[in-house]
């Protein structure tokens, strides 16, 4: 039995590998959105682990500064 082929939005034929072709950039996009949300998440955790680190270690940060100033000469 003859099938007769189906029209697209335009009125052009689509036909099996048109609608795979369309599937398929759908999912590239899917998979480009996922990425940049990967990122923001990665840079995200990066950013509050510096910034914690930076919180710990000021202390020792400070002290360090300060006995080398009273080595150089420069503490009071």
């Amino acid at each position: 039995m003859f099938w007769p082929r189906k029209r697209g939005v335009c009125g052009t034929p689509l036909d099996h590998q048109e609608v795979i072709r369309v599937l398929h950039i759908r999912q590239i996009r899917r998979e480009e959105g996922q990425t940049m949300a990967e990122y923001g998440v990665v840079l995200a955790v990066i950013t509050v682990m510096c910034l914690s680190a930076l919180t710990l270690l000021s202390g020792n940060v400070t002290s360090a500064l300060v006995r080398v100033a009273g080595l150089v000469g420069l503490g009071g």
